[in-house]
């Protein structure tokens, strides 16, 4: 009797580490799938080439201080977040805080991962209502 109380603890165990196991695996190849449909949809979302943008021109007093377009971040028509972009070559009469525009520009340089590192270069600017 004791012979075999020991036999069901050992499949016991067994069954349990090996639905640990399977878990854990899955745990891992779900959160591999997030990362990946993240990666996508950060690469969607992200604008290429020329791009058009209604936003508003923020001054950001950092060092020597620094222009900025703030656009909205799009996917589908929805709203996702804020992208603040660096502005090389803002032209005096738009270096207004709050001032709403439409632009059109081109990514020049990404020096870092965040959306404050990245820098336009506008090649046509008008004010919006």
């Amino acid at each position: 009797m004791e012979k075999e109380i020991k036999s069901f603890s050992t499949v016991l165990d067994k069954n349990m580490s090996h639905l640990i196991k399977r878990l854990l695996v899955g745990i891992f190849i779900f959160s591999l799938i997030v990362l990946i449909i993240y990666g996508i949809f950060d690469y969607l979302s992200y604008p290429r080439g020329f791009i058009v943008s209604e936003g508003i021109i923020r001054y950001i007093d950092h060092n020597s201080g620094l222009w900025r377009l703030e656009v909205d971040k799009r996917f589908l028509w929805i709203t996702v977040s804020k992208a603040h972009f660096g502005i090389e070559n803002l032209p005096t009469e738009f270096q207004n805080d709050g001032l709403k525009v439409r632009a059109t520009y081109h990514i020049t340089d990404v020096i870092g991962t965040s959306d404050w590192d990245t820098f336009i270069r506008i090649t046509k600017i008008e004010r919006t209502k």
